[in-house]
């Protein structure tokens, strides 16, 4: 039994640019009792580990940093498991090494999760381009008690973004539960396809405890509106056969479950449309998911009415992801709205 309240764990790769800021906002917290703050040596090139050691060294809370090393570079989601085995805290909290938290966060998510005996506490984001700081994900102040609170957020339209950073996470509820990282890139989405359903408390915050920083070298930022990697576009379409899977075997008496892989698909194809893809990778995403659709009974499956209209329009259009992916992201337009109420009636 450990006597630390949190681990703030850190995955590091070729991050000397930020690690020192985003290793001192997790040293500088606010927050009065033990925790660590774990780094994940992911075998980079670069200084980024002498530059932790440096800042660690020169920091009073220098014995707060404990270091774990992959024999060989494993990917961000490989480090996220790392931490998830290694923490030594009652919570987990994952800092990615070019993001910050705010002095703040752990105070204020820590006290959140203890009043609400909370599997999940997730705060607001504010995202940092340029030097310039906007609101990235603000979050309505909510207490979710449900079976798979994940997914009743999703069937009821209670936002909470997918990735696994800014999220005070209980940590034997993630081992219990077997809650792990599949994929090497775009980790997040089987992660929270898990979290969701598990979770019984989920809490949201709209005080804002970290800022995401946004710059090119990030692994979206290499792949958005560039060229598709091999690799990317079999990722995202490995999460939807990975997400049918669970659903079949695991997950397929869970209320409001077609949603949840409803909004799975559109992430998916939201962020595959953000890329170029070339004629071959377009072959290779409609031969590898030619029936995604297939694992939804009916249309009456669905409780949202714009996952409905995704749905319909989608199995029109001969089951093409685009379509899928344009009707759900029109679900704000005057015609969608009408649209999906009428859905609603069947």
């Amino acid at each position: 039994m450990t006597d630390l309240s949190v681990t703030i764990a850190i995955p590091v790769f070729n991050a000397e640019a930020t690690v020192g800021r985003s290793l001192l906002s997790a040293l500088n917290q606010d927050f009065a009792l033990p925790y660590e703050v774990l780094v994940i040596d992911d075998c980079g090139t670069d200084r980024s580990m002498e530059i932790v050691q440096q800042t660690a060294d020169h920091h009073p809370r220098c014995n707060t940093v404990r270091t774990v090393r992959h024999p060989e570079n494993r990917g961000l989601g490989a480090a996220r498991n790392t931490a998830i085995d290694e923490a030594l805290g009652k919570y987990l909290f994952f800092l990615d090494a070019d993001d910050w938290m705010l002095p703040d966060a752990l105070s204020h998510l820590y006290d959140l999760a203890e009043r609400e005996q909370a599997d999940v506490t997730a705060g607001s984001t504010d995202c940092c381009q340029q030097g310039q700081t906007s609101p990235h994900y603000q979050l309505t102040p909510q207490v979710i008690r449900h079976e798979a609170a994940g997914v009743w957020m999703v069937v009821h339209d209670v936002f909470m973004n997918i990735e696994v950073w800014n999220k005070l996470l209980r940590l034997d509820f993630l081992r219990q539960n077997h809650i792990r990282t599949v994929h090497r890139i775009m980790e997040d989405s089987i992660f929270d396809f898990h979290l969701r359903i598990q979770a019984r408390t989920i809490v949201l915050s709209p005080q804002v405890t970290l800022c995401y920083n946004l710059h090119p070298e990030s692994i979206l930022g290499s792949l958005f509106g560039h060229q598709a990697t091999d690799e990317a576009v079999s990722i995202y379409c490995d999460i939807v056969q990975q997400a049918e899977i669970l659903i079949r075997e695991r997950y397929h008496d869970v209320p409001g479950i077609y949603d949840l892989y409803a909004l799975r698909l559109f992430y998916t194809f939201h962020s595959l449309r953000k890329m170029q893809l070339t004629d071959a990778q377009e072959l290779y995403i409609r031969t590898t998911l030619p029936h995604f659709l297939g694992i939804i009974p009916s249309m009456r499956s669905l409780c949202g009415g714009a996952f409905r209209m995704a749905y319909l329009v989608c199995k029109l259009r001969g089951g093409d992801w685009r379509a899928f992916e344009r009707a759900y992201d029109s679900r704000y337009t005057r015609f969608a709205y009408y649209l999906k109420r009428f859905l609603l009636l069947f």
